[in-house]
């Protein structure tokens, strides 16, 4: 139970292991394309929780994390006159039903990210969820000395 609610937490202790490849196009004159294979829980995670059984001749609960299986492909274009890249990208995974991901960052002077992304899952019917960001990356400072000469 928790201490502060008085509420029964669950707990679970589980170790998974992602095996993946990436390959980024090695001419970057017209942007970078990059494609990645990726298996997730590739071992098939299991996970052991800390809820008593049900019965005394019962194991502990457990659950399986199955496989997942992810391809995905980008595009990366600099804009040197703006001193910023976009990034066009795209993934599929084998999940939930072949779910999809399509997304844009925008980013300016390498400080300032600007991120659109839609989510379309497939069942009975098709979902697509909307997300959007926006990031600063911290600026580091260089310490400048400036010498003067003086000639009276």
């Amino acid at each position: 139970m928790s201490p502060h609610s008085g509420q029964i937490v669950e707990v679970a202790l589980g170790v998974g292991g992602d095996l993946g490849f990436l390959w980024i196009s090695p001419d970057h004159r017209l942007g970078r394309f990059s494609a990645a294979l990726v298996a997730q829980d590739f071992f098939r995670t299991k996970l052991y929780w800390n809820t008593p059984p049900e019965k005394a001749d019962q194991a502990a609960h457990t659950d399986t994390i199955m496989q997942n299986f992810r391809l995905g492909f980008a595009y990366r274009q600099k804009i040197e006159s703006l001193k910023s890249h976009l990034i066009l990208s795209v993934d599929v995974d084998s999940r939930y039903d072949f779910e999809s991901h399509y997304g844009t960052e925008y980013v300016f002077s390498d400080l300032l990210s600007i991120r659109f992304g839609i989510q379309e899952r497939k069942g009975f019917e098709t979902i697509h969820n909307i997300t959007a960001g926006v990031g600063l990356r911290p600026v580091s400072y260089t310490h400048l000395r400036a010498h003067e000469t003086r000639h009276d």
